[in-house]
């Protein structure tokens, strides 16, 4: 199930995918409506329109053939993705199983393997998620901004929404991502495609790592940051995303 939106012009396409416990929602104060591309908003399974589709393997691979599989069944043919944390690592994915996908930009994502503590706090997910979902998304959600106090409204419908989740897709998502392993050749080898956008206070990507890491792998221009922003860009800063993605998706067309 996917949600096209025609922009002022059809030349190109941008496809959008949420994060983790998020859904398509997420992007509507973009006013893509006013984007001079055409947007398609996925929602991954278990999450939003798609929470009863279940994957048979947790993988992000099995997320990417979802995704690869919706686009090609609603024509969609060549296209640049914008990915925003875990729809990041799934367009990483899709960079090498899917050769309709022309650009990549990583929102507020990464191409590392998450540490060893990262991966310990994914096993926590299950165990609290098993306890109380509404504990673990009260908890989860607002570390998310940089500023949770300025967006309390927009949290309570984050969490309003992500309770329709089933505990098993919380858990699913959780574990295919501690199983992700680095992506650091995937985007070497490909680099005029792929983009990265980082919140200069993402309290989940260090900016200091990112940078570094982009500095050795990747194109130095496509690297960008929204000042005073966490993870939400889209809720935090939007008309400051909007212009960004017009400057990225104007490069990517240029021959």
């Amino acid at each position: 199930m996917l949600k096209i939106i025609k922009g002022k012009s059809s030349k190109s396409t941008v496809v959008f995918l949420h994060g983790y416990l998020l859904s398509s929602e997420q992007w509507s104060k973009l006013a893509l409506h006013r984007a001079p591309w055409r947007s398609v908003l996925i929602d991954l399974p278990y999450h939003g329109l798609n929470s009863g589709i279940e994957l048979s393997e947790k993988s992000l691979d099995a997320y990417a053939e979802f995704v690869k599989n919706e686009l090609a069944a609603a024509g969609i043919e060549q296209y640049s993705l914008v990915g925003h944390s875990m729809g990041g690592y799934i367009g990483l994915r899709l960079l090498q199983l899917d050769k309709n996908l022309d650009h990549l930009v990583l929102l507020h994502s990464n191409i590392w393997e998450d540490s060893p503590e990262r991966k310990i706090n994914r096993d926590r997910v299950v165990q609290v998620v098993k306890r109380s979902k509404s504990i673990f998304l009260r908890e989860a959600l607002p570390l998310l901004f940089k500023s949770p106090e300025r967006h309390q409204t927009r949290i309570e419908v984050l969490i309003d929404t992500a309770m329709n989740m089933r505990e098993d897709g919380i858990i699913h998502g959780a574990l295919s991502m501690r199983d992700r392993k680095e992506s650091h050749e995937i985007v070497r080898q490909q680099k005029q495609r792929c983009f990265f956008i980082q919140g200069s206070h993402d309290a989940l990507i260090p900016m200091a790592e990112a940078q570094l890491i982009w500095e050795q792998v990747a194109h130095p221009n496509h690297f960008f940051v929204i000042p005073n922003c966490g993870h939400m860009s889209f809720i935090e800063r939007p008309k400051i995303l909007h212009k960004v993605l017009e400057t990225i998706v104007a490069e990517a067309k240029t021959p």
